[in-house]
């Protein structure tokens, strides 16, 4: 790629890729097998410096071996939890963060580092859908890119909410974000329903935070969403809320939780999610963890590859191109 003299400017960030065959999107996660001393190195220098890395689609070569060429579109994945193994091997699980695009390649030995811009257009329609779904209790929106073509995906608890009476809501939304994204590129917009929406972490979040806004006790809010989840089916579920609670002077912090929430395997499907609840007493914090059970079992992975070990149940719907109209 051409050197421009803009190549280190303000707008551009470093950051070292990892090619896979497998597309991460924001908001989703992906547990990886790392085996390869490159991407040890790597791993451990983003965990040593708290910094994500990039995951690209590749789009020329192999995930094992010389270096492959990658499309120009990614994702930042930040590590929430490893698992070490014999022989430095070990699992990890990354969340999808940032989506970017790729400027310039600058170092491809011993594993790709480039200069990207991240995209602050999905941010925008992001900020977006989700202020003017506020009520339609929607935990994440997914938008895939390609040349010509974008496509957005709204997970949401409320899809009537979303629809709108005779299809007008959606249809608005859609002409606003063609408006946002120009005529150039075909937009299609999607739903998918969340059929248990007790169990959505983010979702459970937002509704204390909501709540705290409204003066509800704290701790009436974090029990009640406890026992609606341990109702709809959560194996376990932790909460914790930080700030001045009940308007006290001082930050204090409280946490509940029932069952187990298993964080220290990657087996566990566990969600996570946080909000933020402005009251007049300033902001308050809040995190839920949900754990669904073990529906992920670890499998040995065969030398030469280093795909996911699992995708989730959006992944599929997305991948299939299903989704619950």
């Amino acid at each position: 790629m051409e050197q421009s003299s803009s190549a280190h400017s303000d707008d551009l960030t470093e950051l070292p890729l990892f090619p896979l065959n497998a597309v991460l999107f924001p908001g989703m996660h992906l547990p990886l097998h790392i085996f390869e001393d490159r991407y040890k190195a790597m791993v451990r220098s983003c965990l040593e410096r708290d910094k994500p890395f990039g995951v690209v689609l590749i789009k020329e070569g192999q995930e094992v071996g010389a270096p492959a060429e990658p499309f120009r579109v990614g994702t930042t994945a930040r590590i929430s939890r490893m698992e070490p193994l014999e022989e430095g091997r070990m699992n990890i699980l990354t969340l999808g963060e940032r989506r970017f695009q790729l400027a310039e390649i600058t170092r491809r030995l011993p594993h790709l580092v480039g200069l990207v811009q991240y995209l602050e257009e999905d941010a925008k329609i992001r900020q977006f859908l989700k202020t003017e779904l506020a009520s339609a209790a929607v935990p994440a929106i997914e938008i895939e890119r390609s040349p010509e073509r974008l496509r957005i995906v709204i997970r949401t608890a409320r899809p009537g909410v979303l629809i709108g009476r005779r299809g007008e809501n959606i249809q608005r939304l859609q002409e606003t974000v063609q408006q946002m994204v120009g005529t150039q590129k075909q937009l299609k917009m999607e739903y998918l329903e969340i059929t248990n929406p007790y169990v959505e972490a983010q979702l459970i979040a937002e509704s204390i935070a909501f709540q705290l806004e409204k003066r509800v006790a704290y701790r009436r809010a974090m029990k009640r969403a406890i026992q609606q989840a341990t109702e709809a089916g959560a194996k376990g579920i932790k909460i914790i809320c930080t700030g001045r609670l009940a308007g006290s002077e001082m930050k204090r912090r409280e946490s509940y939780r029932d069952g187990k929430v298993p964080l220290g395997t990657l087996r566990s499907d566990i969600q996570f999610g946080q909000a933020t609840a402005h009251t007049t007493a300033g902001c308050i914090g809040v995190k839920v963890w949900a754990y669904r059970g073990d529906v992920v079992r670890l499998k040995p992975i065969e030398p030469g590859s280093s795909r996911p070990l699992s995708k989730s149940p959006a992944e599929e719907a997305v991948a299939t191109g299903e989704s619950s109209q």
